[in-house]
């Protein structure tokens, strides 16, 4: 070195040499040059031996440092930055002296431009798609964060792939596998975990899916897989595992729908998670339980029927058939149904009879009446008969006299239509079991236009 530099050698303590930057660097090497003249005038080597180096950031706070520990002095001394601090930005370095003069030829200090910065002056910013560093020269991407086509970083990651050039794969914890193509987060939400969009804290157990928003209550013990949300110890009333969203049947309830409902249960119908009863009772009472049979006397649903047609009231409690034999009135044991009328309503035949006890009431009234009438044409005879009594000359005469008077009553034709009727009816009572109603009508017709036609003329 033709030139070098080197303290005065009083009053520092230790002797030191400091350079500040006009803007803050990262540095990943520092080379010293010593002072080493010719072999012929070798001076002072020594005074750069067991040196110590720093650097610090613009608030002059160490960033690193170094202390040399050989034994032999060295032309140039060459200072690796760790990969901890060379990405650290730095205002200046520092370097002292154990002895009492610090001598150097020569300071250089290599290093990158700050990350996102690029050229001479690293006054360039990188694409964001570089990430944190491109070429200092020329400011290409090395690698691309969230694309994969290094340099030019114009290839967007596919959903579930993110990072340095598209390398890196989703968690499965993300919804749909889905992420960030820069950061790895989950974009869209959780898959069997409820925190997004980190997705480490898994589901409760008894929901799953999106952020744990789904129910396993299809499941036995509302057990799922946290993901899938298939039913791992089976379906609780329906019919399908894993995927468990067929409903059981009518008649059959529980795991995987194995069982029957109960006998008990009105319809065989149930609820298909518990089994209990869900429609009522038959035979049976306790509702929805249904294990308590009904008392004697009753039957069917919830125990409401009562066994009137069965003697002594005893039936079956489902069936309702009567047990022993069947009430006066009834027929078709066991059901026991109501014996048919001896006599059939008929509307004609309810006619003749209404018809028949209006004439029979007319009838007795024009008797009556006739007597009436009777009894005074004889009360007037016989005033007649005061006044001018009839020449009985001999017994003869006057029997014969009673004789005519009697066939006259007998021949009257009122009476005679009186007497035709009532004989009608009797023989009417008699033929009504005979199932004769047009017959009967007919005739009974006949005596009263009879029995109307005389009476008018009569009087």
């Amino acid at each position: 070195m033709n030139t070098c530099t080197h303290t005065a050698g009083v009053g520092d303590s230790p002797p030191n040499w400091t350079v500040t930057f006009r803007e803050n660097h990262a540095v990943n090497r520092i080379v010293l040059y010593n002072r080493f003249d010719s072999a012929d005038v070798p001076c002072c080597p020594e005074r750069l031996m067991h040196f110590g180096l720093q650097t610090f950031n613009a608030n002059y706070s160490p960033v690193f440092s170094y202390r040399d520990a050989g034994d032999t002095a060295l032309l140039t001394y060459t200072v690796t930055v760790p990969d901890a601090q060379r990405h650290v930005l730095i205002n200046g370095i520092r370097v002292d002296s154990n002895i009492q003069v610090l001598t150097l030829c020569e300071v250089q200090a290599f290093g990158e431009c700050a990350p996102g910065t690029w050229g001479l002056e690293c006054k360039n910013k990188c694409n964001p798609s570089c990430g944190t560093s491109c070429d200092v020269e020329n400011g290409l991407c090395q690698s691309c964060i969230g694309f994969s086509s290094p340099p030019t970083c114009d290839i967007e990651c596919e959903s579930n792939q993110w990072g340095i050039n598209c390398h890196q794969n989703c968690s499965t914890q993300c919804y749909v596998q889905s992420c960030n193509s820069r950061t790895g987060v989950c974009d869209k939400g959780c898959n069997g975990y409820n925190d997004p969009p980190f997705c480490t804290v898994p589901c409760p157990r008894t929901t799953w899916g999106l952020n744990c928003m789904g129910s396993c209550s299809n499941c036995i013990e509302m057990s799922c897989d946290k993901q899938s949300g298939k039913c791992d110890k089976g379906c609780d009333g329906y019919s399908n595992p894993p995927i468990c969203n067929t409903e059981c049947t009518s008649g059959l309830w529980g795991r995987d729908c194995r069982y029957s409902c109960s006998s008990h249960c009105s319809n065989t119908s149930c609820d298909r998670h518990s089994g209990i009863c869900d429609e009522g009772c038959n035979g049976y009472d306790n509702f929805p339980d249904c294990n308590q049979k009904c008392l004697p006397g009753k039957w069917g649903a919830n125990c409401t029927n009562r066994c009137n047609n069965c003697v002594n009231r005893s039936c079956d409690h489902v069936s309702g058939k009567c047990s022993a034999a069947c009430e006066v009135g009834y027929i078709n044991f066991p059901d026991c149904s109501p014996a048919p009328s001896q006599v059939q309503e008929n509307p004609l035949l309810n006619t003749v009879i209404g018809l028949g006890i209006a004439l029979g009431v007319a009838c007795a009234f024009s008797i009556v009446l006739l007597v009436l009438m009777f009894a005074r044409k004889r009360k007037g005879t016989l005033i007649e008969t005061k006044r001018d009594p009839p020449n009985y000359d001999t017994a003869t005469s006057g029997k014969e006299y009673f004789r005519q008077y009697e066939t006259a009553v007998t021949k009257d034709p009122y009476q005679n239509a009186c007497t035709s009727y009532e004989k009608t009816r009797e023989q009417r009572t008699l033929e009504k079991s005979n199932a004769q109603p047009y017959k009967v009508y007919e005739e009974d017709t006949n005596a009263m236009n009879e029995y109307e036609s005389i009476g008018l003329n009569k009087f």
